[in-house]
């Protein structure tokens, strides 16, 4: 559920009012973009790949709509000088209706969305 202040105000819609277990969009986000430390930097340390696995990601039910959207929003990022800056959100209304996202979850899929677009940008920007 979201809690709204007024349709007015551009800051209706209240950051952490999206329920769910803590760190899981976070977690699937970084995942989609996770790099494997440089080789060299791991034999510095007498480490190996095999040391260093991709991280196992669940997906619970309550974000696997946001997850599935984000996945078909890989292609959509905003580019600057440095890379990726944002998710081009025009594209939305037209992924969300190809992903079946009915109308009245478009909010909290697009608040679940900014929460793993944050944290793929975080992962992209390391190292």
């Amino acid at each position: 559920e979201l809690h709204v202040r007024s349709p007015s105000d551009p800051r209706s819609v209240l950051r952490g009012t999206v329920r769910g277990a803590p760190g899981k969009l976070i977690a699937a986000a970084r995942g989609l973009y996770w790099r494997p430390p440089d080789l060299e930097q791991l034999a510095a340390f007498g480490l190996t790949a095999a040391d260093y696995p991709r991280p196992d990601v669940e997906i619970w039910p309550e974000n696997a709509t946001a997850f599935q959207v984000f996945c078909r929003l890989i292609t959509q990022w905003r580019m600057g000088v440095r890379g990726p800056v944002a998710l081009d959100y025009n594209v939305l209304p037209f992924v969300f209706r190809m992903a079946r996202v009915s109308r009245d979850q478009w909010p909290q899929v697009f608040e679940q969305l900014r929460v793993m677009e944050d944290a793929a940008l975080a992962a992209m920007n390391e190292g």
